[in-house]
């Protein structure tokens, strides 16, 4: 199976787990090619289904301590599931923003993994980034933001990650500046 392959075949299953647990489907996606030794290529994604390397009471391969499950999309809901249980409920806010880096640092700190290199995070949001899997970011303007759009104050592309308050704006336009 080819990497697209891989990605078209569990993406129905992470869109429903995205309905279901408010979690990007792209995360799942990501995550899954991240634990399944690429693309789900390890034995135990093969072998058990088991696309993020879950802990269970399971055996596989004559060893116990990871979960088999009947498919894939058992893993994937299993894992929504799972990412909504408190040990990592607080940390959601983050990846439904979609800033997957900050999101998988957290859990990972929270107990999901052990501290890798690059940060587990990192490697997420790589693969997120290389196959287009994040979300488009909402951009929520503030007042004197909006009020800057609205009356066509800017002559240039903004950075809204820089604030811009009101005195920033009448300070502007005092001077018959633009910003």
């Amino acid at each position: 199976m080819t990497r697209l392959e891989f990605i078209s075949a569990i993406k129905p299953s992470c869109v429903t787990a995205q309905e279901a647990f408010g979690i990007p489907w792209g995360w799942f996606v990501a995550q899954a090619i991240q634990e399944s030794g690429g693309y789900g290529k390890s034995d135990l994604s093969i072998n058990a289904h088991n696309l993020y390397g879950i802990k269970g009471k399971d055996y596989f391969q004559g060893k116990v301590g990871y979960a088999s499950f009947k498919d894939w999309n058992a893993a994937i809901q299993f894992q929504g599931w799972q990412l909504n249980q408190s040990r990592y409920l607080p940390y959601k806010p983050l990846v439904a923003a979609g800033k997957f880096k900050m999101y998988g640092d957290a859990i990972s700190k929270a107990g999901w993994c052990p501290v890798s290199s690059p940060t587990y995070g990192t490697m997420i949001e790589q693969i997120a980034y290389d196959y287009k899997l994040k979300p488009e970011p909402v951009v929520v303007l503030s007042e004197a933001q909006q009020w800057a759009v609205d009356n066509k104050v800017f002559n240039a592309p903004v950075d809204w990650e820089k604030p811009v308050t009101m005195n920033t704006l009448a300070w502007a336009l005092y001077k018959g500046r633009k910003i």
